[in-house]
């Protein structure tokens, strides 16, 4: 590495060896100091009294009297010939450095490690704050350097004293890492917290929270949008979700309070189903466990019509036709245990109503004959990474109720999606509850040059320009037809994948297995497929009707009813205004198409995918649920929406509330009706009168301590 024009020896007694750094105000040199010290040698760029030189001048004052162990210390200032010199103690490398180590064997730093080094620059930043108001504001893994395996925090050009807010902040600011206040130039005591969750994230996930290129972007999106978590554990979104907080105030108290919810977040904790005597209940025990089963039906039914107009949004109102089915157990006459109630509400056509819904029409009970025999084969099929996540929740409940899922060869999963990072997401973390890589399948898109090479007629159900508007991402990006492009450029291989599997879980071995492990009958061997699907996006919008058509297909080719075929819409949107639009014209697009395969002349099929034609009177589905997660959805929120239809397929599934469930689906549709929509919810109800089993509770726990410890 050549030196800076004729600086070799900037100081008496320093000379460069090797440019190590460079950045807005300067360049980085590792140095031989006297007595053959190593040292780090930073030229700012530009006259001492040109801005930059004196921004960094002003600061180096604010911190030269702060000293801290994970501080990089500052050995000398010099200003020579009107070039402003810093003189440090050298690092060994920096963070950035050692996650590119990683990287380049395709992995990230391990957590633990993360945190650790997390943990020092958390120290050195709250000590800075708490005890001097400074705020670093260029927290980012370049100025996080590793000496002897700590962390020191380095760089001060940007250090602001939290009073000093009529200084500029945009210059040398780096838009990646950057808090959105400090973008209005008001930074607070918790904008350097804001910085290190970003980091946390890309060190440990690869990927940023938000994904703008340019300054004018990333700024947008810091005090506009919505971070992007998925990449991150379960456990972490939440806490992370809170340190990016638009409004500092909602953050964390401290740096240090952020790295300990991170380091305790992943810890087991004891079980809601663990038994008093430290047993840890049985797959039979969960299923079965339930003495009486009280069922009642609120029901009523809104017919809705179908308008010329356009509507207002692609979101159907809600029917109010609810089957209520309630749990309690009979250990006390005056006792009763807070339980899941599922509300199923039946819907009628797919488009929003133009006129006053009809007068209510009461229904009668569901007539529920006593069963032992709960469990058919099923199918859980995931479309985009929404509902992947969907499934990696019912994943973590079925591994907390039933344990692990090995055991249960009848009931499996698959999540598809044209991204294969998402999928990569939902089969990281905890082994027991992510999905394992052989229930993930990949259906990217190609490049334009790759489609307008296939054979002539392939892909004649689509629109050529699409071809030439693939994005360079290789992702759908939200756009439904390059959904479809998806789904029938791997129609053979999915088609072929979806076959095995539900040949597989409706062999005798794997019911009999599964009936073995979980202490419950099979109510009979015709599977049920659940289609998850997010039809605001690009490719659950884009696949689902195909795909819903396949698996009728595949199980009447394997001599199977296809009544079993039940397809679970989810729609939501973000904060983002233009996403929110795609997502709601996708939802309207796709709800019509539904609409549409529903009348006289139904599905034509699709000879490039292997599909035939289908009559219309059924329908696109056997049975649909549309899901209205909400609008401006946050992470958290998103969370809940999932883990509900989690909850909602795992009582469908696993437990005696889905023999009511089917008995609800086979309701006769109301008179006219062309594809009939339910709607659903879950609520919780009832609650303990007396304090009894918690005093029962304390006691038993305490007994179960005390013998652990002889005593």
């Amino acid at each position: 590495m050549s030196h800076p024009p004729n600086v070799r020896e900037p100081i008496p007694g320093y000379i460069l060896q090797e440019r190590i750094g460079v950045g807005g105000y300067g360049e980085v040199w590792s140095a031989q100091a006297p007595g053959d010290l190593a040292k780090a040698v930073k030229l700012v760029y530009g006259h001492f009294d040109d801005a930059r030189a004196t921004r960094e001048l002003k600061a180096l004052k604010r911190i030269k009297e702060v000293r801290h162990p994970f501080l990089l210390s500052l050995e000398r200032i010099e200003i020579i010939d009107g070039q402003l010199i810093i003189v440090t103690e050298l690092a060994d490398r920096s963070l950035k450095e050692r996650f590119e180590e990683v990287q380049a064997a395709g992995a990230c730093i391990a957590r633990d490690e993360l945190l650790g080094y997390l943990r020092d620059a958390a120290d050195a930043l709250d000590y800075m704050s708490e005890n001097f108001s400074l705020q670093h504001l260029d927290v980012k893994p370049e100025n996080l350097l590793l000496v002897g395996n700590r962390i020191k925090v380095a760089d001060f050009g940007l250090v602001k004293e939290l009073q000093d807010v009529t200084a500029s902040m945009m210059g040398g600011l780096t838009p990646v890492y950057a808090s959105p206040e400090v973008f209005d130039g008001r930074p607070s005591q918790r904008s350097d917290q804001y910085s290190l969750a970003i980091v946390y994230q890309e060190m440990l996930t690869g990927v940023l929270p938000f994904p703008g290129k340019t300054a004018a972007q990333l700024a947008s999106q810091h005090v506009h949008a919505r971070p992007r978590l998925t990449s991150l554990p379960a456990e972490d979104q939440p806490i992370v979700s809170r340190a990016l907080s638009k409004d500092p105030a909602q953050r964390f108290a401290s740096c240090r309070e952020l790295i300990d919810r991170l380091a305790t977040s992943q810890q087991p904790s004891r079980r809601p189903d663990d038994a008093a005597d430290g047993r840890r209940q049985t797959p039979a025990d969960s299923i079965s466990d339930t003495t009486s089963v009280r069922s009642r039906t609120v029901e009523t039914d809104h017919q809705w019509r179908q308008s010329s107009d356009r509507p207002r949004s692609a979101t159907p109102s809600p029917s109010v036709k609810t089957m209520v089915i309630g749990e309690t157990t009979d250990t006390a006459p005056d006792e009763e245990r807070a339980t899941s109630v599922t509300l199923d509400a039946s819907a009628g056509p797919l488009l929003p109503p133009a006129a006053p819904v009809e007068a209510p029409v009461d229904l009668p009970p569901l007539d529920l004959a006593p069963s032992d025999a709960t469990l058919r084969p099923t199918l859980f099929v995931a479309v985009g990474g929404a509902a992947a996540q969907t499934l990696r929740q019912l994943r973590r409940q079925l591994h907390d109720r039933l344990g692990s899922n090995a055991a249960l060869p009848a009931m499996r999963m698959l999540a598809i999606d044209t991204d294969p990072r998402s999928l990569y997401q939902v089969t990281q973390g905890d082994c027991e509850t992510a999905l394992s890589d052989d229930e993930t399948m990949a259906l990217p898109l190609r490049s334009a040059r790759d489609y307008t090479s296939l054979p002539s007629g392939k892909l004649q159900s689509l629109s050529r320009r699409w071809l030439y508007n693939i994005p360079r991402s290789l992702q759908t990006e939200g756009r439904r037809p390059l959904g479809r492009l998806a789904f029938v450029d791997h129609a053979e291989k999915l088609l072929a994948r979806l076959r095995d599997v539900i040949s597989e879980i409706s062999s005798p071995e794997a019911m009999a297995a599964t009936a073995q492990a979980t202490g419950a009958a099979f109510a009979s061997n015709v599977p049920r497929v659940f289609v998850v699907a997010s039809i605001s996006g690009g490719t659950g919008g884009g696949m689902v009707i195909d795909l819903a058509y396949a698996l009728r297909t595949i199980l009447t080719e394997l001599g199977f009813d296809d009544d079993g075929v039940c397809g679970l819409l989810m729609h939501g949107t973000d904060h983002s205004a233009t996403a929110a639009d795609l997502a709601v014209a996708n939802t309207f697009a796709t709800l019509s198409e539904l609409f549409h395969y529903a009348g006289p002349h139904g599905y034509p099929g699709d000879e490039a995918c292997g599909l035939p034609p289908f009559a219309g009177e059924a329908g696109v589905f056997r049975h649909a649920y549309l899901a209205h997660l909400g609008d401006n959805l946050s992470e958290q929120d998103f969370d809940r929406g999932t883990e509900a239809l989690a909850s909602y397929l795992y009582l469908n599934a696993f437990t005696p509330a889905g023999q009511a469930f089917d008995e609800c689906r086979k309701q006769t549709p109301l008179a006219g009706d062309r594809g009939s929509l339910r709607t659903l919810g879950l609520a919780r109800v009832g609650s303990l009168r007396t304090t009894l089993p918690t005093l029962a509770t304390e006691f038993l726990c305490r007994e179960v301590v005390d013998r652990w410890r002889g005593t």
